[in-house]
């Protein structure tokens, strides 16, 4: 029961916020090499996983993109691989609230910027993720196909239907469409 209550609270603000967000956001698709800003949202639980994140991080930052970047630690306290660092920030239970969003102090910095990208690498739904994928002003927003409510597909603008690919693997899935889709030379 209290699973449904927490569900409802946390859809029924994340949908208002949405509606009301949503049409000043200015949609507009360009090339990667046109890109200069971008919000990544990742899973930082895994140490593996994340040093692959951290790379693929790099090679955004090495060609010029001013990236930030939000991992999702499912624990208390951070893990040791999650040290802070200027475009890092993390999200773990303690900056998240009972019905699922994000209470973390840099989280309205993120809504109040804009990104000219956003990747959200998440393989599950997180809803506090979910909430900062929602709601981050991103000129397009780009996620894996992942089984969760119908209202998310309404949220991204780009959806690469293989949630199975690893991190490496979606990234260059998503480097290869914006190269396609603009015409842009690798």
């Amino acid at each position: 029961m209290a699973g449904f209550i927490k569900d409802y609270l946390f859809y029924k603000k994340i949908k208002k916020a949405f509606l009301l967000r949503e049409p000043m956001r200015e949609k507009k698709l360009r090339s990667l090499s046109e890109v200069r800003s971008c919000l990544v949202l990742f899973d930082a639980s895994d140490e593996r996983e994340c040093q692959i994140m951290f790379s693929i991080i790099k090679e955004l930052q090495d060609s010029g993109k001013h990236i930030r970047s939000v991992g999702y630690v499912q624990w208390k306290h951070n893990p040791h691989w999650c040290f802070p660092k200027i475009s890092y920030d993390y999200l773990n239970t303690k900056h998240i609230a009972f019905t699922g969003l994000p209470k973390a102090d840099f989280v309205n910095d993120l809504m109040a910027m804009h990104f000219d990208m956003l990747i959200d690498f998440l393989n599950r739904p997180v809803p506090a993720m979910c909430y900062i994928s929602a709601l981050a002003n991103a000129s397009v927003k780009i996620a894996r196909n992942r089984s969760q409510a119908e209202f998310f597909e309404q949220v991204f603008d780009f959806i690469i239907e293989q949630p199975e690919l690893s991190d490496r693997d979606f990234f260059e899935q998503v480097k290869k469409y914006l190269h396609m889709l603009k015409n842009d030379p690798q």
